[in-house]
C-alpha cells in the first residue's frame, strides 16, 4: 500500500511541475507559447490513451508487470526531459511520462484486488483519484513560491 501512495505522490508531482514554468517556457526554450504548451498536451494526451491500454494490459498480463513497464516508460521520459535541450524532445519525454498516468487505474485495481471485499463498499475506490488530484494542488502552490522568490515573501 506504500507503494502504491509512493507512485501515486510521485505521478501527481510529476505531471503539476511543469504547469507553473508555462509561462516562462517560451523564453526558455527559444520558442512561441504555442509551441511550449505541448508539453501539456503531449503529458495529456497519452495519458488519457494509456489508462485504457495498460489497465486493460495489466488485466491480460498482470498488474504488477505492467505497473513495472509503466514506471520504466516514465522515468524513461524523466531522463530524456532532464538532458534534453530541443523542444521537440522534450515534449516526446512529456509524452512518455504521461504513461504514468495510468499507474493510477492500475493502482485502483490493485486495490480493489487486494482489500478484503467485505471492507471496499461499492464506489468506495472512486475517491482515489480524486485524492491524488488534490494532493497535487499544494505542489503547484509550492513550485511557484520556490520559483520566484519575490513571490516566497509576498505570500509569506
Amino acid at each position: 500500500m506504500a507503494t502504491l501512495a509512493l507512485t501515486g505522490t510521485v505521478v501527481s508531482l510529476q505531471q503539476t511541475l511543469v504547469l507553473p514554468l508555462l509561462p516562462d517556457l517560451p523564453g526558455l526554450l527559444n520558442t512561441t507559447a504555442d509551441n511550449a504548451s505541448w508539453l501539456v498536451t503531449a503529458t495529456l494526451l497519452f495519458g488519457a490513451v494509456s489508462m485504457p491500454t495498460v489497465t486493460r494490459l495489466a488485466d491480460m498480463f498482470g498488474k504488477k508487470r505492467m505497473m513495472m513497464v509503466a514506471l520504466a516508460i516514465m522515468v524513461l521520459g524523466s531522463v530524456l526531459g532532464a538532458v534534453s535541450t530541443d523542444l521537440i524532445l522534450i515534449i516526446i519525454a512529456r509524452a512518455l511520462q504521461g504513461v504514468g498516468l495510468s499507474l493510477m487505474t492500475v493502482g485502483i485495481a490493485i486495490l480493489r484486488d487486494e482489500l478484503p471485499r467485505d471492507r471496499v463498499a461499492p464506489g468506495a475506490l472512486d475517491v482515489f483519484p480524486e485524492l491524488q488530484r488534490l494532493r497535487g494542488q499544494p505542489n503547484i502552490l509550492h513550485v511557484s513560491l520556490s520559483i520566484d522568490s519575490d513571490t516566497e515573501l509576498a505570500a509569506a
